[in-house]
């Protein structure tokens, strides 16, 4: 197989086009039935993808929402998996999903490749929150300091039509902090209760 056009690529699994391809590897995703196709090893992303008799598949897994990966085995015996687990972007109680990896002729390597830009991403994950708690992340990947995620969920609020009028963004009080909007209340915001 040739070497991939990145276009294709970035919009395929809808990933920025500052996103370099690090390496690809042949393997195969367990579902229903054995999905063959590549994986696609971008600095804050695993993909995959399969275009086989009519199956096409993407899977986009951002390294920040990584929970997990290990090496796994197909059929119990055969060492030529990798399953990685992946938690809820925005509901941190809801099950993770888990994704089997498998027919790997390069293992070792593709497991390598994966956990060590995954450790990168769970370093910087621990500088931005040193007190241990989940840090979101954007539709590219990158965490999110908590500004960021207060404005997003607002955003989300007013997208739904639950609140109609302007907010004022109280950009300084002397704390060094950006403050929440002036007029909504985050407590009512988030249990739907705003009229």
């Amino acid at each position: 197989e040739g070497v991939p056009d990145m276009g294709v690529l970035h919009r395929r699994f809808d990933i920025p086009g500052s996103e370099i391809l690090l390496e690809d590897y042949a393997c195969a995703l367990h579902s229903k039935i054995l999905l063959q196709g590549r994986m696609y090893i971008f600095p804050r992303f695993v993909c995959f993808a399969c275009d086989i008799l009519g199956n096409v598949k993407s899977v986009r897994i951002p390294f920040a929402q990584i929970q997990d990966i290990k090496k796994a085995k197909t059929a119990f015996i055969i060492p030529n998996a990798i399953e990685i687990m992946v938690r809820h972007p925005t509901k941190p109680f809801k099950q993770h999903k888990s994704y089997l990896f498998c027919s790997f002729i390069f293992r070792r390597e593709a497991f390598r490749a994966i956990n060590n830009l995954w450790y990168i991403t769970k370093g910087v994950t621990m500088a931005l929150n040193p007190n241990g708690g989940e840090v979101q992340v954007d539709h590219e990947g990158h965490p999110l300091d908590q500004a960021s995620i207060e404005k997003q969920r607002y955003a989300v609020v007013l997208e739904a039509g639950r609140a109609s009028q302007e907010f004022e963004w109280d950009e300084e009080d002397g704390d060094g902090e950006e403050d929440a909007p002036i007029g909504i209340d985050l407590d009512k915001a988030s249990d739907g209760s705003l009229g």
